[in-house]
């Protein structure tokens, strides 16, 4: 041990004198990183294992980590507090596999709007519980029953708190009713992608997963491919999982196109930074709409699984705008075709690219009126079926590289029950 220690300071010693001769520095720099992961960084990484790289306890519980670094990278929530995730380690099989899943919340769409959201926990992090059970979601269940996939990886749940899918990119930070509001959520991406490969050890990483909910999962559709530009040569099977992240850029019920001029709001204010060069130059005058799922979707390299219902809630109750409260009651007869229409429209938006028919993509598209439930509960985990399958099945061909695809979802009856799959929670 103390020559190979020796061998490794002699390495610093000679990339110091050579970092002013060209040619030579980058040897002796790959032969120092080479030393200092076999004499450091794997007898850390094994102590940690003993230790720690065991499944958890029987509440799957998971620990709050705040970067350390936030001040400096600028990963700051709205107010200015530090960001952070929650971590459960690995163990077994799924020591070297990730599940990165990054958090929904909606959007604040304008400088009030973030103002009022920096007193929440989508805002801050001053009031973030300190662990989490993995029963919050069934993604995270450390069950092999009812996760079989990724029950045994190291999972990372992406807090939210920059209002903008994990995309702000503003430098100096706004006043609102004379105090601070800070717009950096890629900063928050950037800086917890190298907390986790510096301080969690997934350098080593040999699979990775970047999921994501709502928000969660439209961020995941904007910075899927950046994220793998930011792993480890060490990474052989990266994929992305969007749940209920794709929004329609349309009109509402009323005919207003409320969702496109907040969205282009949210764009300009938080001076969203979307690494796409394809969508950019595709929309070269208006690249606020790289911001639209739509528009991102058809340009993704890295596989993608889509999981959304053509009926999802959040859409149908906030983008479409038709709830009890906002239809009258003589127009009730048109919301059941309306939803219909939209329902086709989105499949269309969806099914016309070559990102949902590519053979290394899959996609779970259904009926039921909900909003992220795949990931969140058993029945949209397990529960809702398509052609005999749960998204859970799904999803699990298809990270064998199976093909894991639905067909174009059913349409609403005109009449009681109105749902077209059976499987479905009840309206």
């Amino acid at each position: 041990m103390k020559r190979k220690m020796r061998r490794l300071v002699g390495l610093v010693a000679l990339a110091t004198l050579a970092l002013a001769t060209p040619g030579v520095e980058a040897q002796l720099l790959s032969d120092l990183a080479e030393a200092a992961e076999n004499l450091l960084v794997r007898p850390l990484e094994a102590a940690w294992d003993a230790t720690f790289g065991k499944a958890p306890d029987a509440a799957g519980t998971v620990y709050l980590e705040l970067l350390p670094n936030a001040t400096e990278t600028g990963a700051l929530c709205l107010d200015g507090s530090p960001a952070g995730y929650w971590f459960r380690k690995g163990w077994g099989d799924g020591k070297d596999k990730w599940l990165v899943f990054l958090e929904g919340g909606g959007w604040c769409f304008n400088e009030q709007d973030c103002y009022e959201r920096s007193k929440t926990i989508l805002g801050s992090s001053k009031q973030w519980a300190q662990t989490r059970s993995d029963r919050s979601s069934q993604i995270f269940s450390a069950d092999p029953k009812e996760n079989p996939d990724f029950y045994n990886w190291n999972l990372v749940d992406v807090a939210y708190c920059d209002g903008a899918s994990f995309s702000g990119n503003v430098a100096e930070p706004i006043t609102v009713n004379g105090e601070e509001i800070y717009f950096r959520g890629k900063n928050i991406l950037e800086a917890t992608v190298w907390h986790l490969k510096y301080g969690k050890g997934m350098t080593f990483a040999t699979d990775v997963v970047l999921a994501g909910c709502s928000a969660g999962g439209l961020a995941t559709l904007l910075h899927a491919d950046w994220f793998e530009t930011r792993l480890g040569p060490s990474v052989k099977n990266y994929k992305a999982i969007s749940f209920s992240g794709f929004f329609p850029d349309t009109p509402n019920f009323q005919g207003e196109p409320w969702y496109p001029s907040v969205m282009k709001y949210v764009y300009e204010m938080q001076q969203v930074d979307i690494h796409s060069p394809g969508c950019l130059a595709d929309n070269m005058n208006e690249q606020y709409k790289c911001f639209f799922a739509q528009n991102q979707y058809r340009h993704i390299k890295t596989p993608v699984f889509l999981a959304n219902s053509v009926y999802d809630m959040y859409t149908i109750s906030v983008i479409y705008n038709v709830s009890q409260q906002t239809i009258p009651e003589n127009e009730n007869n048109l919301v059941v075709p309306y939803l219909n229409d939209k329902s086709r429209s989105l499949w269309d938006l969806i099914s016309w690219t070559g990102t949902w028919w590519a053979g290394k993509n899959g996609g779970f598209l259904h009926t039921c009126f909900t909003h992220c439930a795949g990931c969140l509960t058993d029945s949209g985990w397990s529960g809702v079926k398509v052609d005999g399958m749960s998204l859970r099945d799904y999803l699990g061909l298809w990270l064998r590289n199976q093909v894991a695809r639905t067909r174009e979802p059913c349409v609403y009856t005109l009449g009681e029950p109105f749902q077209c799959n059976p499987t479905c929670p009840p309206l």
